[in-house]
């Protein structure tokens, strides 16, 4: 981690938890995406396709909330870096290099249910 930067911890709703994914034999295409080293085997999604689709379902599924994470540090990145800083940021930024991200504020909105606004006002991840 660079000298000065903070880490910060996600706070969203989702099940908190690195996500894995498993195909057990015979299962005949249903994958598992459970919590890693949950004692209880808890359970976040299932997929039900052919075992190729299946498979790559899955593992779209269990890398999401690292995606998350790292869209929401590019985003926040941006912003910390942001010349226009000064007038706020999010919707408020007047700034064209903010412009050219609306498919990362798209995305991070779309699977938080928050605002870009709120989740940056907030801390999250």
């Amino acid at each position: 981690m660079a000298k000065g930067r903070k880490r910060h911890k996600t706070r969203f709703d989702h099940t908190p938890g690195e996500w894995v994914w498993e195909f057990p034999e015979g299962s005949n295409g249903f994958c598992n995406i459970n919590i890693k080293g949950d004692p209880w085997g808890k359970m976040v999604a299932a997929c039900y396709s052919e075992e190729k689709q299946s498979i790559a379902d899955a593992r779209l599924i269990a890398a999401a909330p690292d995606m998350l994470a790292a869209l929401v540090g590019v985003y926040r990145l941006q912003c910390e870096t942001c010349p226009e800083k000064a007038i706020g940021c999010g919707k408020k930024c007047a700034s064209e290099s903010c412009d050219s991200f609306p498919f990362v504020k798209v995305a991070i909105e779309k699977a938080t249910g928050k605002s870009i606004d709120e989740i940056l006002e907030g801390g999250d991840v």
